[in-house]
């Protein structure tokens, strides 16, 4: 069992809940990227517009399980729209199909997907809807940290990798370049090149956001972190344990002192590189 990784928030709360000894350390993407893809000639630019429509889900993503929240949200008559249920490496090519006029799905994937096959889209961000989660955070198997000397090492580890992302986000070419190189089996064929540095620059625009130009790589709101759970509890969480506290979900305590920041010219590169993403996500 590998001590550290990256895991949804959702996924770590509802692991939690049944047991696991696990904790946040670090946001890794401050912005979730659930959202509905479209065809633009579907004319699905708002959440209303999805009423009529047949939309393909994926039972096992972390989108569909809070559909609910966004309904709720929205006020959107979830009766008047047909999901569509496939498995989730179908999910994506269901966009280029034409069988469904939408698909409820991940940015990093489904955005990238049309991106490499110039599908010109719509995409409604469920964050721009009221539902502002984190997603992919940075944990730690708990009873590990307890083990002399790994505190050090994880916060060790801890600037490497921020250090590494800040390098991506100014860098994404080289650091695609570096990938490659270290997992020449991962990324082959030149078509499958492109989807890997969409998905990387799709990344990069899910960290541009206040908390992390304010506060550095990796910062962890309270309020959204809180929201997060209670979206988890209410909407995810099938079981008869209570929610949990903030503190058994995260800490902030192993971050890097001082923070990885970017300088404001870093942002404004950043801002530029990825300004495609930012209009089309409105990030």
């Amino acid at each position: 069992k590998e001590p550290m990784g990256q895991c949804d928030a959702g996924a770590v709360i509802l692991a939690q809940l049944r047991g696991t000894k696990q904790s946040i350390v670090g946001s890794y993407i401050p912005t979730a990227p659930y959202c509905f893809v479209s065809p633009r000639e579907k004319g699905i630019k708002a959440p209303k517009d999805l009423e009529g429509k047949t939309v393909a889900v994926s039972a096992a993503s972390g989108e569909y399980t809070v559909w609910p929240a966004f309904v709720k949200k929205t006020g959107i008559n979830a009766n008047a729209i047909t999901l569509n249920t496939v498995s989730v490496d179908l999910l994506n090519t269901q966009l280029l199909t034409g069988r469904v006029d939408a698909v409820m799905t991940y940015a990093i994937s489904g955005v990238a997907l049309a991106k490499i096959n110039n599908l010109p889209i719509n995409v409604l961000m469920f964050k721009n809807h009221g539902v502002d989660l984190y997603s992919n955070s940075l944990t730690v198997y708990t009873p590990w940290l307890e083990e002399k000397g790994n505190e050090e090492l994880l916060r060790r580890f801890l600037e490497a990798t921020y250090r590494g992302l800040k390098y991506a986000l100014l860098n994404p070419q080289e650091a695609l370049a570096i990938v490659a190189k270290r997992n020449p089996d991962s990324i082959i064929g030149e078509k499958e090149q492109r989807f890997q540095l969409e998905r990387l620059r799709i990344w990069a625009a899910c960290n541009i956001t206040a908390e992390n130009k304010t506060f550095g790589l990796g910062h962890i709101s309270e309020e959204k972190m809180r929201y997060t759970n209670d979206v988890v509890t209410e909407y995810m969480h099938k079981g008869p344990e209570p929610k949990l506290t903030l503190d058994k979900i995260y800490t902030t305590k192993y971050l890097p002192e001082p923070m990885i920041k970017l300088s404001p010219a870093e942002w404004q590169k950043v801002n530029e590189l990825y300004q495609d993403y930012v209009q089309l996500l409105n990030i």
